[in-house]
């Protein structure tokens, strides 16, 4: 492995784990697909297990929960080892034949958060992931959004793209999906991902602003609710239906 890939890797680590730790903003975003989760649920992308707790907490009586990354699976496998209901495996999505790892299973709920921007065929991600679900599922998405927003930190991360609602939409619908709800998520984080990324030209946002921006959450998540109302955001989620 090469010293810039590692490094990349690294920081995606490190950023990886600061999110997963804040955990006010980790459950308001399990609020968003909490009403969708049915049936076996296919959490793709898990990291260190954050919201897999979630999905068990929440009574899920089987959580598939895959990564690519080895590391973080270790992780993950040792914080659920013994749960019979949790399945950690790796899934690397940008092969398509590594889908195939999924064969017989009957998937109802997919929830996958900040994952597809790192791939490069999302459009095939998206086909297959309809391919899985049951007639009656759900696929819960949340993506990065505006692309004007692409900075440093994207690039640190990996990020090959930021969406548009439209595009997001487009893509969703070419994959055989029904978008029942597509909107912007988490106003905040839009100044602090300008003023971070492209004023002060950072490749990631540091430990402390990301806590107080944890503290902040209980108020945010009542703005978003009543003021805003889906209409502003750093980030879109998507909940689709299979047509």
């Amino acid at each position: 492995m090469t010293g810039p890939v590692r490094n990349v890797q690294k920081v995606q680590k490190q950023q990886l784990v600061q999110t997963e730790g804040l955990g006010r903003f980790t459950r308001w975003l399990f609020e968003q697909s909490a009403p969708f989760v049915t049936g076996t649920v296919w959490e793709a992308g898990c990291g260190i297990g954050t919201y897999t707790r979630h999905l068990i907490a929440a009574g899920c009586a089987r959580v598939i929960a895959t990564d690519y990354d080895e590391d973080l699976l270790v992780a993950a496998r040792e914080a659920f080892a013994g749960l019979d209901q949790v399945r950690v495996m790796r899934l690397d999505l940008s092969r398509g034949s590594e889908f195939e790892k999924l064969r017989g299973e009957r998937i109802g709920t997919i929830v996958c958060f900040n994952v597809l921007e790192h791939i490069e065929d999302d459009r095939m991600v998206l086909r297959r992931m309809r391919e899985q679900l049951t007639g009656d599922g759900h696929l819960v998405l949340l993506v990065p959004a505006h692309p004007i927003l692409f900075n440093g930190i994207d690039r640190s991360v990996h990020h090959v793209r930021r969406y548009t609602a439209s595009e997001l939409r487009r893509k969703l619908t070419e994959a055989g999906f029904h978008v029942r709800r597509l909107y912007y998520f988490n106003a905040l984080a839009l100044v602090g991902w300008f003023v971070y990324g492209h004023v002060l030209r950072r490749r990631q946002v540091s430990e402390t602003p990301a806590k107080f921006f944890d503290r902040l959450v209980p108020a945010l998540r009542w703005t978003e609710r009543f003021v805003l109302r889906g209409r502003v955001g750093i980030s879109l989620i998507a909940i689709g239906e299979p047509r």
